[in-house]
């Protein structure tokens, strides 16, 4: 086993100005050229997917710099002799590392090409505008059926019962371990696919496979190693509503979909995967009552406990955004226009301003 899977789940929290560094590393446009302290100029192809875990803070990006392409992870902090500060030059899992980004150059560094780069300062604070507006509510409704169309559009396309089985296990791994969870699910099934395989011999499997699984920024309770019983039940289920999933109705997949042991899963399986599936299978099959059914099921949707981030966004409004189709609105409004740090761009904040806009 490699070293790295036998360190202890620890990680670094990043003070704020360093996680707006890798924020404004994120929103860097392809193509972008910077200049490093050794006098080299990069080239950004691709900047890579933050890493909520220990280890680097970006995984997986592409860049141009010394007459080739090299891929691999970024390590982002406020001044260069912060990577033995923090240990880094000690630690196995930042071997991956070809590039260190900074705030501030300094004299003492690792041996990495070296960027130094502006942090742009987002607006961590409330929305300027109040959830007891108006606009708050139909925008984010109105942005709520968007995410709507989009699952059922991402659902359209003909799926096997293994995409099915791949993309619940990515939810379960919600909150750092997505990637785990899906590479779990190919080796569980590697050669047969989830129809021939015995549900009940899942977790015992998953078990001797010896999985690194993260913890950092995770509640024990929702630790992998205490779901791993839930794959015979979600594993039962796609078995079950894969077989004909042309004749799929709404009845059926609330009698099938249940979780002995959660409802925030629940919710979720079902506002992201099931009910909009089942209303593509509806859709492909001419069944349009049965197709505006799932809708129905799913604008009623209520969640266990709202985001925080949306709690954050919006104080006071923590039991409208209970309501699942206004947390999805939210979450889509939110990641396109607030993680820029601006609102000039929001279609919320311009409705608010000009109601006739």
């Amino acid at each position: 086993m490699p070293p790295e899977f036998l360190s202890p789940p620890l990680a670094v929290r990043e003070p704020p100005p360093e996680t707006d560094l890798v924020r404004t590393w994120l929103h860097l446009p392809p193509g972008k050229i910077l200049r490093t302290l050794q006098g080299d100029d990069l080239l950004l192809l691709q900047p890579g997917t933050p890493n909520r875990n220990a280890g680097p803070d970006i995984r997986g990006a592409r860049v141009w710099l010394g007459g080739h392409m090299q891929t691999g992870d970024v390590e982002f902090h406020l001044r260069p002799r912060d990577w033995f500060d923090h240990g880094h030059d000690r630690d196995p899992r930042y071997r991956r590392v070809i590039l260190h980004v900074v705030m501030r150059p300094g004299r003492k560094g690792p041996h990495l090409p070296t960027v130094v780069l502006a942090a742009a300062q987002p607006d961590r604070g409330a929305c300027p505008v109040p959830a007891s507006s108006p606009q708050w509510l139909i925008l984010l409704d109105r942005w709520g059926r968007e995410r709507w169309r989009q699952r059922v559009h991402f659902w359209f396309q003909p799926v096997s019962a293994d995409r099915l089985w791949l993309e619940l296990l990515r939810l379960l791994g919600k909150g750092g371990n997505e990637s785990l969870w899906v590479h779990c699910g190919r080796r569980l099934t590697a050669g047969r696919g989830i129809q021939k395989v015995d549900p009940d011999r899942l977790p015992a499997r998953a078990r001797r496979l010896q999985l690194p699984w993260r913890h950092c920024g995770i509640r024990p309770a929702a630790w992998p190693e205490k779901r791993l019983d839930w794959l015979t039940w979600i594993g039962r289920q796609v078995q079950a509503l894969t077989r004909a999933p042309e004749k799929i109705t709404l009845e059926q997949v609330e009698q099938v979909c249940r979780f002995p042991k959660t409802t925030a899963y629940l919710t979720e399986a079902r506002g992201n995967v099931w009910y909009p599936w089942g209303a593509a299978q509806a859709l492909r099959a001419g069944k349009w009552a049965e197709a505006d059914a799932f809708r129905r099921a799913w604008d009623g949707l209520r969640l266990h406990s709202p985001y925080g981030r949306l709690v954050r966004r919006w104080p006071g409004a923590g039991a409208r955004l209970r309501h699942f189709p206004l947390a999805q609105g939210g979450l889509l409004l939110q990641g396109r226009y607030c993680s820029r740090g601006s609102c000039t761009g929001c279609p919320l904040f311009l409705s608010w301003h000009d109601p006739h806009a």
